[in-house]
């Protein structure tokens, strides 16, 4: 696996643009904004922080210490900002990520703001370390950001906070946002695993296999888990339950599916590299099954649902080319073979349904979207008379 690494480096907060920051904090934001302007020596304008008992987090150990050090205390915009998403539940990164102006760069960002994102000011000429805040509020066109200040002047650093418009930062980088409902993974133009939103960290420095694409479920205990074919050919997993080298070697070109279970745990299938269908799990509920036994299509990918009864179901592209259906688990249903013939190269994609059925479509040998399902609250309208473009795969949810 390769992975990305950061040197240890001054992570501070240009004092020109705290200048520029504080002629916006006051008379920008709703009319009652005023009341609410701060700056302080001290911490009154962070409540709940005061520098040193971010000690406590990881954030110290990327951001504290002496490189937050000033006349007046511990002061530090980037130590405050990863202060407030390990406070919000932000698991421990592994890494820094750089001066506050290298943030957006590396986490991603949107133009966006949410209560619990971070304000992010790119660095520029003037103000070459950046910045960075969290927003606590949101009015109309404004935000309310609160921040600590690194100084080096004689006056030391200090706290502050106030409304100021929307547009006047660079971005919003959304880590852990306190209405965050779902967080996307994807492999990056430099073939590296990334997770933003919802608790992603952006670049996770996990080499992905050129040409295959990474899954992500959402678990019943909370967070998400991601599963993926690692540069080196083998399945991996990371995220909430832990990052794990499966050792098992996945077929050139293709993709795993994750479910996350009812129980808790994880469940994930994938075309081994063997050409046939494998499934492991980890955590309550999961099942290790190991190699199915049953053939796939070459450059085909599974995928899988879990159901409410807490088993799941799997689609897949058979090595016959037909669409076979195969459950496990509490509730499963195992169809087989559905006799329907696919298109060379696709994948099915399914969902399971509140009822307790599933649900498949996928494109047939025809060029058709197909649709059928099993159990409860399915249906099955076959041939949609919709035509897919040559070698790609649907989607579905339930």
């Amino acid at each position: 696996m390769s992975r990305t690494t950061n040197g240890f480096i001054r992570r501070i907060c240009s004092a020109a643009l705290l200048l520029f920051l504080l002629s916006l904090f006051g008379g920008a934001g709703p009319a009652h904004a005023g009341a609410w302007d701060c700056k302080s020596s001290g911490y009154a304008c962070t409540p709940g922080y005061t520098g040193s008992n971010s000690s406590s987090t990881w954030a110290w150990a990327y951001y504290g210490g002496s490189i937050a050090t000033t006349t007046t205390g511990v002061h530090n915009c980037t130590l405050y900002a990863a202060y407030r998403l390990a406070q919000a539940g932000l698991p421990n990164p592994g890494r820094a990520w750089g001066n506050a102006g290298e943030w957006g760069t590396r986490l991603g960002y949107s133009s966006t703001p949410a209560v619990g994102s971070i304000a992010w000011w790119a660095p520029t000429a003037a103000n070459p370390y950046g910045h960075v805040g969290i927003v606590d509020a949101l009015s109309g066109g404004s935000v309310f950001v609160r921040a600590d200040n690194y100084s080096a002047a004689a006056t030391g650093g200090y706290t502050s906070a106030g409304w100021i418009p929307t547009s006047s930062v660079s971005g919003y980088i959304h880590l852990r946002d306190q209405a965050s409902g779902f967080s996307t993974t994807f492999v990056a133009n430099t073939d590296s695993l990334w997770n933003i939103d919802g608790g992603g960290v952006g670049d996770l420095g996990l080499g992905v296999m050129p040409g295959t694409s990474a899954s992500i479920a959402k678990l019943a205990g909370g967070g998400y888990q991601i599963a993926f074919q690692a540069n080196t050919g083998m399945l991996w997993t990371t995220g909430a339950a832990g990052t794990k080298n499966w050792g098992l070697g996945m077929k050139a070109g293709t993709s795993p599916g994750i479910a996350g279970l009812a129980a808790g745990g994880y469940q994930v299938v994938f075309q081994a590299n063997t050409g046939k269908l494998w499934s492991v799990g980890d955590g309550a509920g999961s099942l290790s099954r190991g190699d199915r036994g049953w053939g796939m299509a070459a450059g085909s990918s599974p995928a899988i649902a879990a159901l409410p009864s807490g088993g799941f179901e799997v689609a897949f592209q058979a090595n016959t080319g037909n669409l076979w259906v195969v459950g496990d688990g509490p509730g499963a249903i195992t169809r087989g073979d559905w006799g329907l013939g696919m298109k060379a190269g696709t994948s099915p994609g399914i969902a399971g349904l509140a009822a307790g059925g599933y649900q498949v479509v996928f494109q047939a040998n025809t060029g058709k979207l197909w649709s059928v399902g099993d159990g409860a609250g399915s249906s099955s309208p076959g041939d949609r008379g919709l035509g897919m473009s040559s070698a790609t795969s649907p989607g579905i949810a339930g």
